[in-house]
């Protein structure tokens, strides 16, 4: 997945005439609402660094949909996602933790 994000931002980007923009994503980690993805830890992390160290490079937006209650201080203290190039959509139920981290580092809630 990782060659094919890479192949379609290096083809894609910027073209028609600057119109098209590419965001990279990922799903959201949320062990604490859905208890099987702890399993899965090591990977989140590991995609974590790897798809923003990705969005770094190329100068895009990070993007993820549907943070909920204590995911987006989640996201920032263990995967380090959120930034002034990070916009969330659909965060619902947040908590004051979660609203503190988007603060603190620029992240955009849309």
């Amino acid at each position: 997945m990782y060659d094919t994000c890479r192949e379609i931002i290096r083809s894609q980007h910027g073209g028609a005439d600057g119109r098209v923009t590419i965001c990279v994503t990922l799903p959201v980690y949320q062990p604490a609402h859905d208890p099987e993805q702890v399993q899965f830890a090591d990977t989140f992390r590991s995609q974590a660094q790897q798809y923003m160290d990705l969005a770094r490079q190329n100068g895009l937006m990070f993007t993820q949909d549907g943070h909920c209650a204590g995911t987006l201080k989640l996201a920032n203290d263990e995967l380090g996602l959120l930034g002034p190039r990070s916009f969330m959509s659909h965060s619902i139920e947040l908590t004051a933790e979660d609203i503190a981290a988007c603060a603190a580092t620029g992240t955009h809630i849309v």
